[in-house]
């Protein structure tokens, strides 16, 4: 029989109060950058009124405002990991901390970019030839890959 030691499941308080902490920072900093990327592409819209120019800008503030808070989830998601982790006192592994959990968030971030940007480059498509098969498989698509994303944060944060 199983023993139980009520003192293990306290560490989800422990673990919610890691998230809740790392997303103080993630969330001002994807805040921010939000905020000045929708001012420049509103800037460019109403200065241009070109389609072309409306649609590059629009593509590019998606792709960097997703890659921002994907960059901000994802380093939330890495540092409670490593905490976990480094609590299981697992032989061989070195916790990361803070610092190391915004490079491992970075690092799968980056790696993340070549599907990301095509999931995107659907999506704009999809909302700019109104093609809502096109929105829909992008959202769907967007949907897997975040999905995926949690066991893959946990493997490459081990990994790191």
């Amino acid at each position: 029989m199983a023993e139980f030691d009520i003192t293990k499941s306290i560490h989800t308080l422990k673990y919610g109060l890691y998230i809740f902490a790392a997303s103080i920072p993630a969330f001002i900093v994807a805040g921010i950058v939000s905020f000045l990327l929708m001012s420049v592409l509103m800037d460019a819209l109403m200065a241009t009124g070109d389609a072309e120019t409306g649609l590059v800008m629009l593509l590019v503030s998606v792709l960097a405002m997703v890659f921002t808070w994907s960059l901000c989830f994802i380093q939330i998601i890495a540092f409670s990991v490593n905490e976990a982790v480094s609590d299981a006192n697992l032989a061989g592994y070195e916790n990361i901390g803070y610092g190391g959990s915004w490079k491992a968030a970075f690092n799968i971030t980056t790696e993340l970019a070549v599907l990301l940007l095509g999931v995107i480059v659907i999506m704009v498509l999809g909302i700019y030839m109104e093609m809502g098969s096109l929105t829909l498989i992008s959202g769907l698509l967007m949907g897997l890959m975040y999905m995926g994303l949690i066991p893959y944060i946990i493997r490459r944060t081990v990994e790191a």
